[in-house]
This record gives C-alpha cells, structure tokens and sequence, in this order.
C-alpha cells in the first residue's frame, strides 16, 4: 500500500501546474547538470578516500554520465527531490501519512523523483511506477534509464553537500554509500 500511495501521490505532484509554480518562486533546476556540477567539488575528496582502482571507475562513469545525450529530460513537472526514508511517512497500517521536506521543490525533470524511491527496492519500484501510471503519469523507458542514472549520482549529491556544509561525519557517510553503490558493486 505504501508504494501505490507514493506513487499516487508523486502522478498528482507532478501534475501541478509548472508555470503556476515557477511564478510562485518554485526554483527551475536542471537535475543533469546539477550533478555535473558537483563533479568538480566531490573529485578531490574521492580521490583522497578511495582507492586506485574504485576512482579509476568512479572517473569513468564521471566521462560516460557528462557524454550521456539520454540525459535530456523530454518535460519538466514539479518535484520533491528528496522522496525517501526521511522524508516519508509511513502510518502503522502501512500507508502513506506524510511527506516532508519540501523545501527542495523544485521544477525539474522528473525521472529524478524516482531515483530515491529504489532505495526501498525493486518490488517496491514495480508498485510504485505501476500507481504512478494508474493515477495518470507518464513513465516511459527514456524515463526509466534517467531514473537510474540519477539513483547512480545521487550519493554525489550528499557528499556535494557535506563537502558544503564542512559536515565530517556527513562526508564520512556519503563515502561509504558510494563504495556500496552501484558505481563500485557489481550488482
């Protein structure tokens, strides 16, 4: 029940408006190069906290990610950004109760909304995209690849941040997701 409330919730977030929201100040982001960008600030402290052989295949998925013209994002919606384990609630019975932190709304693409929610699994991932269509959003397989590939870089993000904020424990964190992430796993 959890996963088809998420995705409910995130067909009818991403049918709002996106010129109502741009004109209430939501911030228009491009996921893509918002990731890019954290490239250069994440390079430093992963080549000083990894080894030889995980920077060698975190530099190259780096050069195949910026190369990567299915990337472009086809619409635009507005997005939570930041839909997982601390940001959801869920009620006893096992639905959706809550969403928090929308601080970060924003308008962009929104495969991104769904790189998060694979944290919870692939079931979980099943139930949610098929409630996501059911209540009218589109997810197609372009949408699909750009989830994944977001779900890849989204660790970047959160050393990007601790990086930002001088926040040790943080940055000690972020490495150790992106060594059990799918950059340097063979799953």
């Amino acid at each position: 029940p959890f996963a088809r409330d998420l995705g409910a919730f995130m067909a009818r977030l991403h049918k709002l408006s996106v010129d109502e929201a741009l004109a209430v100040g939501v911030p228009a982001v491009d996921s893509y190069q918002r990731v890019l960008g954290a490239r250069d600030l994440v390079t430093p402290v992963l080549a000083s906290r990894l080894d030889a052989r995980a920077l060698a295949r975190v530099e190259a998925w780096w050069v195949a990610f910026a190369a990567d013209h299915r990337m472009q994002a086809c619409g635009l919606a507005v997005c939570h950004h930041d839909l997982w384990h601390d940001n959801v609630l869920r009620s006893e019975s096992g639905r959706l109760s809550g969403v928090l932190d929308l601080a970060h709304v924003e308008v962009t693409d929104p495969a991104h909304d769904f790189s998060a929610p694979r944290y919870f699994g692939g079931l979980f991932m099943d139930e949610l995209v098929a409630s996501y269509r059911s209540a009218g959003g589109q997810f197609g397989a372009g949408d699909e690849y750009r989830a994944e590939r977001f779900h890849e870089a989204r660790e970047f993000g959160g050393l990007a941040w601790a990086i930002e904020h001088d926040d040790a424990p943080e940055v000690d964190d972020a490495i150790e997701k992106i060594r059990r992430g799918p950059i340097l796993t063979d799953r």
